[in-house]
């Protein structure tokens, strides 16, 4: 039972954070028969809930909120997890293990999670732009999204194109500016980035690589977008995907070791003896890459979960797979298995499908990397050769 005295929450795991990861990892605690008690913070002020179809499906009302919701909310009273929904913890001190939240509420803990995730990356002065992180932006896009609107997406990466996919479905006018030499750069092989962006120009999208935009400005119910080139591209609705950032403010306020998000150890724990960190806020070293990396993906969100919650009841860590992606774009489903390292080069193979095709990325002849779309057989037939990339602290 959390004890509540002098208005003092007296607690033995806070998880930060209601994404999930951090609901993942609540759940794990007591299905892995730990007894303390748990109190689980969001920021968000509404049940935790996926947040993939939100860039695909969602956008095309072809799934809801009560279908993306990860638990149903009498769970968390059946597995005696408090939670705190619409308030979140702005300040941690570590030394002695207690957080404050934005509300004014004082938490104590024996072990802090974090579990905060990520902030969309922002270009500035375009704060009226559209961006997709959370269930409140994509419902303020569904809105904004008609057919014929002139639409301009900033970013080619998976969530970039994965919102053109749906807003062309959605007969919009769409537009894409990539400043890579082309769209998902660094993230698939050149092979399925250049089918990828025939897909998207075959349904009418334009995708345009090595655009660098120089100026953005709203004039009244229209956005005008500059180019390196002094080329400009008007568009009624703006988006802008070009990346996320960790929330790692409060790791790096309370002292914790931060670069490019909260740096973990193989075990998720953080510089503090006393404080984990799972999901987009959290960044490991990879051996085959010798640079903190940080994984965005809800596979390495659930895995990180599972291995904090392992390492908190004291018991033994589930293997850790290889991190994996995937993408839905156009109807068509791409899968991956592998961290790219844009550093080096790569030997690829590349293989017809009955329904798609697959890629092997080899570095040494060594598998590194496999890519496959709509071709889930042979992906996981591949993706179990592919090589180990154990995290561990520089």
């Amino acid at each position: 039972m959390v004890k509540e005295e002098d208005d003092v929450i007296d607690i033995d795991v806070l998880i930060v954070g209601a994404g999930h990861a951090g609901v993942e990892c609540a759940m794990q605690l007591r299905n892995n028969n730990f007894s303390g008690t748990i109190l689980l913070i969001g920021a968000e002020d509404s049940n935790p809930y996926q947040r993939p179809p939100l860039s695909k499906a969602y956008l095309l009302d072809e799934t809801d909120t009560e279908r993306i919701v990860l638990n149903v909310p009498d769970l968390y009273r059946k597995k005696n997890i408090v939670t705190i929904f619409g308030d979140t913890v702005v300040e941690l001190n570590d030394k002695s293990r207690v957080a404050q939240t934005k509300q004014g509420k004082t938490i104590s803990f024996d072990i802090c999670v974090l579990a905060t995730g990520a902030a969309p990356r922002a270009l500035p002065g375009l704060s009226a732009a559209h961006v997709v992180r959370t269930i409140v932006d994509a419902n303020r896009l569904k809105k904004d999204l008609k057919p014929g609107i002139r639409t301009l997406i900033l970013g080619g990466g998976y969530l970039g194109l994965e919102i053109a996919s749906a807003a062309s479905s959605l007969a919009a006018n769409v537009s894409v500016l990539e400043q890579a030499d082309s769209p998902m750069s660094g993230r698939v092989s050149a092979y399925t980035a250049n089918r990828f962006q025939q897909k998207h120009e075959a349904a009418g999208t334009q995708i345009l690589c090595g655009a660098v935009v120089t100026k953005a400005i709203q004039e009244e119910s229209d956005w005008r977008v500059k180019l390196s080139d002094e080329t400009t591209i008007c568009a009624d609705l703006l988006i802008v995907t070009i990346g996320a950032i960790p929330n790692s403010e409060i790791a790096s306020s309370a002292g914790i070791v931060c670069d490019k998000g909260i740096v973990v150890d193989h075990n998720c724990k953080t510089s503090s003896d006393h404080v984990y960190a799972i999901g987009d806020c959290s960044t490991g070293y990879y051996q085959n890459e010798g640079r903190p990396h940080r994984v965005e993906s809800v596979q390495n969100a659930l895995e990180q979960a599972r291995v904090a919650a392992a390492c908190i009841s004291g018991i033994a860590l589930p293997k850790r797979r290889v991190p994996t992606f995937w993408s839905e774009q156009h109807g068509h489903r791409l899968q991956v298995a592998g961290l790219v390292n844009p550093a080096i080069g790569y030997k690829d193979l590349t293989t017809d499908t009955d329904n798609g095709w697959l890629v092997e990325r080899y570095h040494d002849d060594v598998l590194c990397v496999v890519e496959a779309v709509d071709s889930p057989v042979e992906f996981m037939r591949s993706a179990r050769q592919v090589s180990a990339q154990p995290m561990c602290l520089k």
